[in-house]
């Protein structure tokens, strides 16, 4: 993967957020939108859509690496990245951030917008909303401290 496709993967995530992309209902993972990122996936309504967003926006740009189709699942994202050797231990603008409790499986996924002063950096995330919770509502701009997340992918 190239930074042209990284770019333009996240571009498409500030469209989508542009649009202001909410679940219809809210708390629902659902909604016209919504619905299209997790179809990306191969999946329909009501399944929680973070990673789908991230794989809808790699779609909709052409820009998946051959071999990978994407996942609405953060822990097939994390697994693929460290056997591909695309995980990396900070954030940079295009790359993904992502949580995942070793536990439970469940996690998060998003994009780096671009980095802060602190070990802060801005995102671009769906299935979240102001208080950043994994199970949030909408598309939505964020900004998350380096020590909260697991790690980052250069896809």
């Amino acid at each position: 993967m190239n930074a042209v496709k990284r770019e333009a993967a996240l571009l498409a995530a500030a469209g989508e957020h542009a649009k202001n992309v909410e679940e219809r209902p809210r708390g629902s993972n659902a909604g016209p939108r919504v619905e299209e990122y997790l179809r990306s996936t191969g999946l329909g309504k009501g399944f929680p859509w973070c990673a789908a967003f991230v794989t809808w926006c790699y779609r909709h740009v052409d820009g998946l690496p051959s071999g990978f189709a994407g996942s609405a699942a953060v822990r097939v994202w994390a697994s693929w990245a460290e056997r591909t050797n695309r995980d990396r231990k900070d954030p940079a603008r295009g790359r993904l951030f992502y949580q995942l409790d070793p536990k439970t499986g469940l996690g998060h996924i998003g994009f780096v917008a671009g980095l802060l002063p602190g070990g802060f950096f801005r995102t671009i995330e769906g299935n979240t909303n102001e208080g950043g919770s994994r199970e949030g509502y909408k598309v939505a701009r964020r900004v998350r401290h380096r020590s909260k997340v697991r790690g980052f992918i250069e896809v």
